[in-house]
């Protein structure tokens, strides 16, 4: 069962606008923009330090309780007026151009962007990865639809269960939901104290775009695994300059995901640790740029802001984003020297953002608010089994490094280049250092349950240096002229052999409720008044109900609402000689589970369904003496899972 379509299109159109408008159009008004970069490159920068400035807001308008789309705005247009304007003019235009006119060539850019972000060209200097942007070509267009290929199927993977399944994935999307409806309720910390920039970027998503939370979280995880396969082409494409690593890169990690240690059902659920792995692999890119070009500043404060978002986030995109700083640093020293200056700009701004990093739960905690128990219980648990082996994707990504380093040698390449294999194998070899720390005595359940994800980018980024291997094979052999063609179509016929030989087939993470349940929750929420109404229902329902309306647990309903006293609507008894008082919603929904979802959870899920069992018995006794007393309830949802009985003031 899929929530209605007309629902999830609106959702998912708002979710793209405000996206469009955030993070691609409005940045280039507001931000400094970087005359270093060219469009891929300032596209990332101006993302990056967006999501930066809206979760540093985010932080302060819940802190003030005052966050709204209002609010947001307001903060938006502060931030193009507060911003110091360029004495230059932009490839975009002059600042002072009027915005009408602007938008009309930030809508011109927008259409041709497709073919130029891969039409061929010279690498200019020694910038990596740099192309020159070309004009439309028969290359741009075939890498074009390579790349729209391998994107559209992980797309597919990652969102097609949530398209026709209503049940959100995975037990953490409860706990995520009312934590982004409390603070869009101005409630930061009410369970205690846990890293919220990711329920702050969804809720004000949901703000700006007038969404429902619950379709809105639903859909923006899966968008976030997109963006996780995009980073993974992104980096290799700019760490190569070549598009055929890049379209490896994404077709590995987008689609064959069986090659890595990571449990990539994750990518179709929305979790925190996903989103902040977004900023990790970019890191090594930029903090190799600011090494290679120590006098633009752009490099440098794009990596300490992609730094600043995978700390606020989630630790484990901290500790992955810090191994590919460490790593793009040594690749960057061996190829162009210590600058002593940005070692000296460096060694100020990362402690400062250590610190804007550490902010959000340090002073809360000093204010007397307690960690969040169960992320606290998991931080400092310890790992059951032993480190997982060594699997030969890394051996070959190693190996596809080290050869393309020498290769690069040989054929007497520019030092930026040669030593980008380096910083790719330094990667991948802290990614599994950090999953094999069991064997050196260290069994952090965290580090053991987490690590994978970055061990995957670095071995899909590792693939995609033995691609580029290829390629410099085929220039050296044919004096390079259709070495990028050759490379292209190869990198083509093989996603398609690749899908033909293991047919994609789309994520399917686990769920603890019914797609009914998820259901009649949103067709209430969207059917009836805000506060107007009350679920009867089991504990999970507190998620969906919270900030439109009530929630009850079914035992606790039954034990303190008599179905027997006279009178047109339940009244509710509290108990210890205290009057009873009539319910204040003048709709109250009752749900009767008729199958008993049992989640991919073992004993737990066991757990749940026969909680599950024991509320249905307890409202069905109820309903008998209610209809016995007055009129039949009324059915408000009904489906082969679940019946939700509905009784009405008036």
């Amino acid at each position: 069962m899929a929530l209605p379509l007309v629902l999830m299109v609106e959702t998912v159109t708002s979710m793209i606008a405000v996206g469009a408008l955030v993070l691609i159009w409005w940045p280039t008004y507001a931000l400094v923009q970087f005359s270093e970069m060219d469009g891929i490159d300032r596209l990332a920068s101006n993302a990056t330090r967006m999501v930066l400035f809206l979760i540093v807001i985010g932080y302060l308008l819940t802190a003030i309780q005052i966050l709204s789309w209002m609010s947001l705005a307001a903060a938006l247009i502060l931030l193009r007026l507060g911003v110091p304007r360029p004495d230059a003019s932009t490839e975009r235009g002059d600042t002072n151009t009027p915005i009408s006119r602007r938008l009309m060539v930030e809508l011109n850019e927008l259409v041709a962007l497709p073919t130029r972000l891969w039409a061929k060209g010279p690498r200019r200097g020694t910038e990596v990865g740099h192309q020159g942007r070309g004009r439309w070509s028969w290359y741009g267009v075939a890498a074009t639809a390579g790349t729209t290929a391998v994107v559209a199927v992980a797309t597919w993977m990652r969102f097609w269960q949530n398209w026709v399944h209503a049940a959100l994935p995975y037990s953490d999307a409860y706990v995520l939901l009312a934590w982004m409806k409390d603070i869009q309720l101005g409630r930061l910390f009410p369970d205690g104290i846990y890293p919220k920039a990711y329920m702050l970027v969804m809720a004000e998503w949901s703000q700006l775009g007038g969404t429902n939370p619950v379709v809105l979280e639903k859909f923006f995880g899966p968008a976030v695994g997109v963006a996780m396969v995009l980073t993974a082409g992104y980096t290799a494409y700019r760490f190569s300059g070549k598009v055929a690593p890049g379209i490896i890169a994404m077709l590995c990690y987008g689609s064959l995901t069986f090659l890595f240690p990571y449990t990539v059902d994750r990518q179709a659920a929305s979790l925190a640790q996903e989103f902040g792995s977004v900023f990790a692999l970019p890191t090594a890119y930029f903090v190799y740029q600011s090494w290679i070009q120590p006098t633009q500043r752009g490099w440098r404060w794009t990596a300490i802001s992609l730094l600043a978002v995978a700390g606020l986030v989630h630790p484990i995109p901290l500790l992955n984003a810090s191994i590919a700083a460490v790593a793009a640093t040594l690749g960057g020293w061996m190829a162009a020297g210590i600058d002593r200056r940005l070692l000296g700009w460096y060694l100020k701004w990362i402690p400062l953002t250590a610190l804007l990093v550490a902010l959000p739960i340090v002073l809360p905690r000093a204010l007397g608010i307690p960690l969040y128990g169960s992320s606290a219980a998991f931080l400092v648990s310890n790992a059951a089994g032993p480190a997982p082996p060594l699997n030969a994707v890394a051996a070959v990504a190693a190996g596809a490094c080290v050869t393309l380093f020498l290769l690069h040698l040989l054929r007497r390449r520019d030092g930026t280049v040669i030593t980008v294999p380096l910083v790719v194998l330094i990667a991948l070899a802290g990614a599994l250092l950090v999953q094999q720390l069991p064997r050196l005595g260290l069994k952090s359940a965290l580090l053991s349950q987490r690590s994978g994800n970055f061990v995957a980018f670095t071995e899909a980024l590792g693939l995609a240096m033995a691609w580029w291997l290829l390629e410099e094979i085929v220039a050296w052999v044919t004096s390079n002229r259709p070495a990028a063609w050759i490379s292209l179509v190869l990198a083509i016929a093989v996603s398609i052999g690749a899908w033909r030989t293991f047919p994609p087939r789309p994520l399917t993470p686990y769920a603890m409720t019914s797609d009914a349940f998820v259901a009649a929750y949103v067709d209430i929420a969207t059917s009836q008044p805000a506060n107007s109404w009350l679920a009867v229902s089991n504990d999970l329902g507190y998620s969906f109900a919270l900030g439109q309306g009530f929630q009850i647990d079914a035992p606790l309903f039954v034990s303190h609402v008599p179905p027997t006293i006279s009178g047109t609507w339940p009244r509710y008894a509290p108990g210890g000689g205290a009057p009873s008082y009539p319910i204040g919603q003048r709709e109250i929904f009752l749900f009767v589970n008729h199958r008993y979802h049992v989640a991919d959870l073992g004993t737990a899920g066991l757990a749940y369904a026969r909680a599950d069992r024991q509320d249905t018995i307890l409202v069905e006794g109820w309903l008998k003496a209610w209809e016995a007393h007055h009129a039949a309830p009324k059915v408000f949802f009904s489906s082969p899972q679940l019946t939700v009985y509905e009784l009405q003031e008036g």
